[in-house]
């Protein structure tokens, strides 16, 4: 059996106590020290059993963590070879008590109630056997005229005999009682510490339980703030970067013939990375928070997006409909980023010449925002980073979102609630 160091403690303390309960026997609870006071005669059993039976007593209290059960039973055997040698109850003899404690500290609940039992009966039976061999005593002992009550020197014309002691002649239903109560109540003493350490355990499982929830969640958190990071950068850096690409291009075809236009065009790639780089101070600013804070873009910031493309040299029909009011600013910033990211896919895929429409419907419940091309490209995969973001963004906020293919061109369409939902939540 493997113990930890609280075990080992345990077991040597149980050792000190067997010393201990050695040392009180042969000082001051020896059957010789014990009955030649209240007897007239020597004890005349045989002293090595009763030594034998205390050592065992001993062994048993020392060893009653690393084996309950057997000894029980040992420390059982001893209490009742001491008891029909006819020495009286001594401390020695309370180690069955000691042992059942353990026993219903240590086993679980039904087998110590076994074990309480067993134990009682064989004490009662062990009393009645006693009795039995008291009263045999007493009836050849009516002979004398030696009391119970005095101690007398023996006289030389009358025999002398051994007397049963006074404490032998107690009442029996009340030895039984005390007996008895001093079995249950080591029971229940032990049945109680096993219940409060299996409440401690339940205590501390639950606190280990709700350390690695509150673990999960941290990683789960960790996580989604890296996806919601990843995400806006990507939002950002491919848009900004789109742009630019299609403003040099202009420049460069622009640059021979028509410098006026390459100067334009530098100048709002110039524009576009300052506000490119002001988004990603503005993304890493959550994570950093020392790195400075710019507010989200949201739907007041629609146009100029807008004309950003425009400047670009790609066409982008915007309007807005419907009663605007007060729309979060998660709101906003969703369909902010999900027109930036549709815009960015038809700069990218719509191919040249291609003509972009965006389209805000505000509604009392929420606010639907349609992208649509008519570019002759398919070279768009439904499955990107890109739209995978749009709809995470949708359906984060418990919104819908659809794209494909249409007649003509690519569509994207979006609706996000006023108010959050449950699913949002």
């Amino acid at each position: 059996m493997t113990m930890n160091t609280s075990e080992h403690r345990r077991v040597w303390t149980d050792v000190g106590l067997a010393v201990i309960l050695l040392a009180v026997s042969t000082v001051v609870n020896s059957p010789l020290g014990m009955l030649n006071g209240l007897t007239n005669e020597k004890w005349n059993q045989p002293l090595w059993i009763w030594w034998l039976a205390t050592l065992a007593a001993a062994v048993a209290l020392a060893l009653r963590r690393i084996a309950p059960l057997s000894m029980l039973c040992l420390s059982i055997a001893t209490a009742v070879v001491h008891l029909l040698l006819g020495a009286p109850i001594m401390v020695v003899d309370l180690t069955a008590a000691a042992v059942l404690y353990t026993v219903a500290d240590l086993r679980p609940r039904g087998l110590s109630l076994a074990a309480l039992g067993i134990v009682a009966l064989v004490a009662v039976g062990t009393f009645m056997l006693w009795k039995f061999s008291v009263e045999q005593d007493a009836k050849n002992a009516r002979a004398s005229e030696v009391t119970y009550t005095s101690i007398k020197e023996p006289q030389p014309d009358k025999p002398v005999l051994v007397i049963t002691p006074k404490i032998f002649m107690m009442d029996q239903a009340g030895l039984l009682s005390l007996l008895g109560s001093l079995l249950l109540a080591a029971w229940a003493t032990g049945a109680a510490s096993r219940n409060r350490r299996a409440y401690l355990e339940a205590l501390r499982a639950r606190a280990d339980d709700l350390e690695r929830s509150q673990h999960q969640q941290a990683a789960l958190a960790v996580a989604a703030e890296r996806d919601r990071i990843s995400r806006e950068l990507h939002d950002v850096v491919a848009h900004g970067l789109s742009v630019m690409v299609v403003q040099a291009q202009g420049g460069v075809a622009a640059l021979d013939h028509r410098p006026g236009d390459t100067r334009a065009a530098l100048a709002a790639i110039v524009e576009t990375g300052r506000e490119s780089l002001a988004d990603m101070r503005r993304v890493l600013g959550a994570v950093s928070p020392d790195s400075g804070w710019h507010p989200a873009p949201g739907l007041a910031a629609l146009p100029k997006l807008v004309a950003q493309l425009g400047a670009a040299g790609v066409a982008v029909d915007f309007s807005e409909s419907g009663e605007r009011g007060a729309v979060p600013a998660a709101v906003g910033l969703a369909v902010y980023r999900i027109v930036q990211e549709a815009l960015t896919n038809t700069v990218k895929h719509a191919g040249q010449g291609a003509t972009a429409r965006v389209e805000v419907i505000y509604q009392p419940t929420g606010v639907t925002v349609v992208c649509a091309d008519d570019g002759s490209s398919s070279k768009l995969i439904t499955g990107g980073a890109g739209l995978r973001g749009m709809r995470e963004r949708a359906e984060l906020l418990g919104g819908r979102f659809t794209a494909g293919h249409a007649e003509t061109g690519f569509r994207v369409t979006a609706w996000l609630p006023r108010q959050r939902t449950a699913r949002g939540e």
